[in-house]
Formats: structure tokens, C-alpha cells, sequence
């Protein structure tokens, strides 16, 4: 669970800097193909959650609409690239990493269930605290305190 997390943190932050080197105005056609593509992509994620059961259902939903969440929040970014831009899309993959976390959070009973779902929120509140420094900053690395506590996790 915990490399879970933190990998996709990670893998978030390094996407979100992967952005500015795409960033360019979308013509109204590329923005409406992609956004198609997204709105096709979803129900297809949400058709494939259909045969599973109780809590797993629930997972991958979670991650089908994070995934769909944050594919809009980018597609947005792309549209209209700015720091603020970023920092919504990096808010967003926070909000939608705790969700899939906490959903599996639930599969757990007990004091396991506990740390779990602290861990899901403290790999939250770091996220949003990189999200804020690049925001406030323009510091282009998430900063060293948040990688030498993610380590100890």
C-alpha cells in the first residue's frame, strides 16, 4: 500500500512537469477530439468495473473516474497552460490518488485499516504542499523534505 501511494505521487508530480514541455493552445477541434476521447475512455473503464464485486467494484471505479478527473483537468491545462493550470491538475491526481487509496484502505480491518487510511492522508497533504511551493515558487522539483519523508514511509 504504501509504495502504492507513493509511486503515484511521484508518478503524478513527474507527469505535471511533463506538461509544460507539451504546453500549447489546443485548436477547438483537437480540444473537443480529446475530450471525446476522454468521455469514450470512462465508460469504457466504468463497463469494465461492472462484472466485479463489493469493494474491488468500488477500487476500480475510484480509479476509473480519477482517471477520467484528472484526463480533464489536463485536457484544461493544455487549453490554457499557467502555473495555476498545473497546479489544479496536481490537485486533482492528489484528490484522485487518496480516493483509489482509501478504497483500499477498506479491504484492511483494524488498526491496519488506521495507518493505512493516515497514510493515504499524509501522502495527500504532501502532494498538495509540492503542489503549493511549484505554485508559490519556481522551484520545478517537488522540495527535499517531502522526498526524505515519502523515503521513510
Amino acid at each position: 500500500m504504501r509504495k502504492t501511494v507513493i509511486n503515484g505521487i511521484l508518478l503524478s508530480l513527474g507527469l505535471a512537469f511533463s506538461l509544460n514541455a507539451l504546453a500549447h493552445v489546443l485548436s477547438r477541434s483537437e480540444y473537443r477530439s480529446i475530450k471525446k476521447k476522454i468521455v469514450l475512455e470512462h465508460r469504457s473503464d466504468k463497463k469494465n468495473c461492472k462484472p466485479l464485486a463489493d469493494n474491488t467494484r468500488h477500487i476500480c471505479m475510484a480509479e476509473a473516474n480519477g482517471k477520467e478527473v484528472i484526463a480533464r483537468s489536463e485536457l484544461k491545462a493544455l487549453r490554457k497552460p499557467s502555473k495555476h493550470s498545473d497546479y489544479d491538475v496536481n490537485i486533482t491526481r492528489a484528490d484522485a490518488f487518496y480516493a483509489v487509496a482509501i478504497g483500499r484502505c477498506d479491504d484492511h480491518t483494524g488498526n491496519i485499516k488506521e495507518v493505512c487510511i493516515s497514510e493515504a492522508k499524509v501522502a495527500k497533504v504532501h502532494a498538495k504542499y509540492d503542489a503549493r511551493i511549484i505554485l508559490n515558487t519556481s522551484q520545478e522539483k517537488p522540495s527535499n523534505n517531502t522526498k526524505i519523508f515519502l523515503k521513510q514511509i
